[in-house]
This record gives structure tokens, sequence and C-alpha cells, in this order.
């Protein structure tokens, strides 16, 4: 697969893991002691990285070399992130959130996670996506997914974050501390097993195809 990305808010350079057991454990602790320790947030990259990147660099989307799992990031309510420049609301809690992905077509979600500023979906892909093949539509799918979401938010007044889709996307780590939020610590609400998904089905149901994206 590569290597997990993760970063921290004292150290946005972070440090990067095997994704054997090995290196899963390393990437654990190495998470639970910068989070314990006062970093104000941790992250990971949503994609695994192809190569170890230069030691000023985090990675990004040039490294990005797996792709494991589809992500949300449904924030709401009035504080958390800033409003967006619409002017228009955020869904005003957790069923709205909910209400959105389920409206949207989009399948649930295989994990749900509370991030202190909203809820974080992500969907797991039953075969890993190679980004040096596939990478256009792996990109196209993804930026899809979040303007789906906020098209489907849109019906109802509410604004949405539609500019995660990003390759490098990187996602507040469940367990870590949110500081921000007056130390909430990230939480795993759900987590379904069996709904696991095909990239090529989803990519499908979407109508992306690597030369023709849907205007949302």
């Amino acid at each position: 697969l590569g290597f997990i990305s993760i970063v921290t808010a004292d150290d946005f350079t972070g440090r990067r893991f095997t994704t054997d057991g090995d290196g899963l454990k390393d990437a654990a602790r190495y998470a639970w002691r910068k989070s314990h320790a006062g970093a104000k947030g941790v992250w990971y990259q949503s994609t695994a990285l192809r190569a170890i990147p230069d030691r000023d660099c985090r990675g990004g989307a040039e490294l990005a070399g797996c792709m494991t799992h589809l992500w949300m990031d449904g924030d709401y309510g009035a504080d958390g992130h800033a409003a967006k420049a619409s002017g228009l609301p955020k869904p005003p809690d957790e069923a709205a959130v909910r209400l959105v992905v389920a409206e949207s077509g989009l399948p649930d979600p295989s994990l749900w996670v509370h991030s202190g500023n909203g809820l974080n979906g992500i969907w797991l892909l039953d075969d890993d996506v190679d980004l040096s093949v596939d990478g256009e539509q792996a990109a196209l799918v993804s930026d899809t997914v979040q303007k789906v979401l906020a098209a489907t938010a849109l019906r109802h007044g509410w604004s949405w974050d539609a500019g995660i889709g990003n390759l490098d996307r990187i996602m507040r780590l469940p367990g870590s501390v949110n500081a921000n939020k007056g130390g909430f610590v990230s939480q795993l609400l759900e987590w379904a097993p069996e709904r696991v998904y095909s990239f090529t089905d989803v990519a499908a149901g979407l109508g992306v195809t690597p030369a023709d994206t849907p205007a949302l």
C-alpha cells in the first residue's frame, strides 16, 4: 500500500509509517503520544503515499499512491470551521448531516466518525485503487462525491464543503484530541465492516469516467 502520513498542528511535516502491522502500531503510538502531549490536532492523509517525501514536506497529491476508501466531512452547528462564502448556515445537527448523505443517493458509509466539528463518513473499497494507473478517475470520483453532497445540502438551504475531494486530503484521526473543541476526543461512532463497496460500481453510479465529470 505504501506509507501512512500522520501530521499534527505543531508539526505539519509529520511522519510516515509503513502499512504492515508493525507500521500501523507505530503510527497509532505516535498519534496517541502527540495528541496527549498537547498537539491541537492530529490528522492522517486519506490516501497512502507511494514514497517517503522530502523531510520538509508531508507529501501531497503528487505522492498519493493508493486509495482504500472515499470520504466526506459534514460540519454542523454554528461553531467549528469558518462560515462559507455563500452565507448559508451549516446543517444544524448530526441528524441533518446524516439526512444529507441518505438523500444524496450515495450508499451508507462504512464508518461514521465524530471529529468535534461534525461527522466524517468513510466508504471502504473492496479493492485498493492504484493511483499511478487510475489516479485521474479516482480524483474525479472523490471530487464528485463532494459535489453530490453539496448539491443535496443546498436543497435544504445548507452550506457544505465541496472542496475536500483532493487526493492528499487530511482528516482528523479518531481517538485524537480536538483542542479547538475544548479537548474533545474524536470518536468512532459506527463501523459496519460489511459495508464495503466496489470503486467501479461507485464510479458508474456517479456517472464518472476519466473524460466526463457530471456538472453539479
